[in-house]
This record gives C-alpha cells, sequence and structure tokens, in this order.
C-alpha cells in the first residue's frame, strides 16, 4: 500500500488529490468522483492506493449499508435528486482504460 486515508471533510479529498496529481488525469477524475460520491452519502471513506503491475489500484471503502450496489450504476440512478452519473461515470472510464 503507498496511501493511506480516512476522509471526512471536502479538504481530506483534496489532499487525496494532490497525492494523485503527478499520476494520470483519468485517476484524478476516478479518485474525486468516488470520493465527492461517499462523502456525499456517507460521510466517511476510507482509501487506499495500491502499486500493482499494471498502475493503480484505489479502493474507496464507505461504512454504510444504504447503497443498492446493483442500482447504483445504472445511468441515471439517484438517491439525492441529482443527474446520477457520478459511479457510471467512473465506470465508463475504467473500463475504457482497460481497453
Amino acid at each position: 500500500m503507498i496511501y493511506f486515508k480516512k476522509l471526512k471533510t471536502k479538504q481530506d479529498l483534496d489532499e487525496l488529490l494532490h497525492f494523485l496529481i503527478s499520476f494520470e488525469k483519468r485517476i484524478l477524475l476516478v479518485a474525486k468522483e468516488a470520493g465527492l460520491n461517499i462523502l456525499k452519502h456517507t460521510g466517511r471513506v476510507e482509501v487506499r492506493i495500491y502499486k500493482i503491475k499494471n498502475g493503480l489500484k484505489l479502493v474507496f471503502e464507505d461504512f454504510s449499508n444504504s447503497l443498492d450496489i446493483k442500482k447504483a450504476f445504472l445511468k441515471g440512478y439517484s438517491t439525492s435528486k441529482t443527474l446520477g452519473i457520478g459511479l457510471n461515470l467512473i465506470l465508463n472510464v475504467v473500463m475504457r482504460w482497460r481497453l
């Protein structure tokens, strides 16, 4: 593991993004979307970043049981009357990146 942080505020997320600034821009997009989404809905996130053979593995762990994960990645799904594109955006960026 090359990074660990508990995120409770936007400032904590900014520190994570500062750490990632030297990596590829898509990593920043994924980290920002995931961090903001979990902070917004749970208020507490643990982030772990691992160096792997082909790049980085980002793990965002939330501590709520209220998310229906099957619905969460559907385009347009929202629990807070937003556009519902955050998690779908992450999925699209990551899937295109792997091609």
